[in-house]
């Protein structure tokens, strides 16, 4: 009540905060963050050069898929491989999924991937990168054929903006933040059932 405004990261997180809080609705406002990449697609030469600097630096090699988030639960990363051992199965291509995010943010989720990963038939094309390093990141989202991130819950995603910003198809979840985060300009999948994101893979992976 001593305070004049509470500010979230999006729409959603203020009403989040001012329902937990029981702050007047008046006084919580939703001021949406910027991405971490100032420039947008990549050019036709810096593609080339990516591929080849991705490949030597990180092993990260065409096609993929790509999936930004730590090993947390809430970010829910055991089902979007759940649901790319079914979109594999399913279309017979040869995409790598690949994680990027880091681990020891909670080990016994670590242990839940793990066991997800070592359960798929495509286990080998499970890729949890090491860190990349800032220079390279508008090539490890251009040369992506499109990115997943869907989380079960957040109060936004800045991986969504930039990917967004880089031109790149995303699908991303159908409750919490997101839908808010990417207007009409995403693909939306409900979090918790791994067959409706390998949907969404199928969908995106097809449709030029």
């Amino acid at each position: 009540r001593h305070i004049d405004a509470a500010i979230g990261d999006a729409d959603y997180s203020a009403r989040i905060i001012s329902e937990h809080y029981g702050i007047d609705p008046k006084k919580t406002f939703g001021i949406k963050l910027a991405g971490t990449i100032a420039r947008g697609p990549l050019s036709e030469s810096e593609i080339q050069r990516g591929k080849i600097r991705l490949k030597e630096k990180y092993n990260i090699t065409q096609p993929y898929i790509l999936q930004i988030g730590r090993l947390v639960p809430h970010k829910n990363v055991h089902r979007v491989v759940r649901a790319f051992d079914i979109f594999k199965s399913r279309n017979g291509v040869g995409h790598r999924l690949v994680i990027l995010g880091g681990r020891n943010h909670s080990l016994a989720y670590d242990k839940l991937v793990d066991e997800e990963i070592d359960k798929s038939s495509f286990k080998k094309d499970v890729y949890i990168a090491p860190y990349i390093e800032t220079e390279d990141m508008p090539a490890v989202y251009a040369l992506s054929d499109f990115f997943v991130q869907a989380g079960t819950f957040d109060g936004f995603s800045i991986p969504i903006v930039d990917a967004l910003h880089m031109g790149v198809p995303v699908l991303t979840s159908n409750r919490s933040v997101f839908p808010e985060v990417v207007g009409d300009a995403a693909l939306l999948a409900d979090p918790f059932n791994p067959e409706d994101i390998a949907a969404g893979m199928t969908q995106l992976v097809h449709n030029k």
